[in-house]
């Protein structure tokens, strides 16, 4: 699955944490609409409206689609919700991790709708939400080991390593797993981040 880069998950946080801007979205999500209309069912000036919809589309989280003809003045920007995902923070005592995955959609709704009866609907619902518990308390079961093999793994690091920059690089690829991120977030050369995983890998080993 493709993972978003750190600047979309900036906009998307930045975009997500005004209220108003959440209102929107829920707006958006049940019907396509253009500001003064939205500006009338959220209770907001029209003026306000139109900042948070700038915001919301430069964090991909709508787009404009559209214009609707009106006889009172120029015509109506319409929008709509885009760049569904799903957006993934770990916050454990020995690492932090924000990711945010996209949502591709195969089917429409109007596929399913015609498929299957109202009770079936209901039903596959709730299997469903039976299927996200099961995995949700399987993945607090792996994020409690992994911080724990992290914990062991920092411990090792702090007994080995009595330079800054060689902690601060290893420290940082048992957490991404990863030496070009690793190289990326602490900007050095990738073959500076490989070469001290590897010795640490050699001379730890057991």
């Amino acid at each position: 699955m493709v993972e978003y880069g750190d600047d979309y998950i900036e906009y998307f946080i930045a975009a997500l944490e005004n209220e108003t801007r959440r209102e929107i979205l829920r707006s958006l999500i049940s019907d396509r609409s253009y500001a003064l209309e939205i500006s009338r069912n959220i209770g907001v000036s029209q003026q306000a409206i139109n900042k948070h919809l700038a915001i919301l589309e430069e964090a991909k989280l709508i787009i404009s689609q559209g214009l609707l003809p009106s006889n009172s003045g120029a015509a109506r920007k319409m929008y709509r919700p885009t760049g569904f995902s799903t957006l993934v923070v770990d916050y454990s005592r020995n690492f932090f991790d924000i990711r945010r995955y996209p949502l591709e959609f195969d089917m429409e709704p109007e596929d399913i709708k015609a498929q299957e009866s109202v009770k079936s609907m209901v039903n596959r619902l709730r299997e469903v939400d039976k299927s996200i518990g099961r995995i949700m308390a399987e993945r607090e079961s792996m994020l409690k080991e992994k911080d724990s093999l992290i914990y062991a793994l920092k411990s090792v690091i702090n007994r080995s390593s009595t330079d800054s920059t060689t902690r601060r690089i290893l420290e940082t690829y048992i957490e991404t797993l990863d030496s070009d991120a690793t190289a990326a977030k602490l900007s050095l050369p990738v073959e500076i981040v490989n070469f001290i995983v590897d010795r640490f890998l050699e001379v730890s080993g057991h």
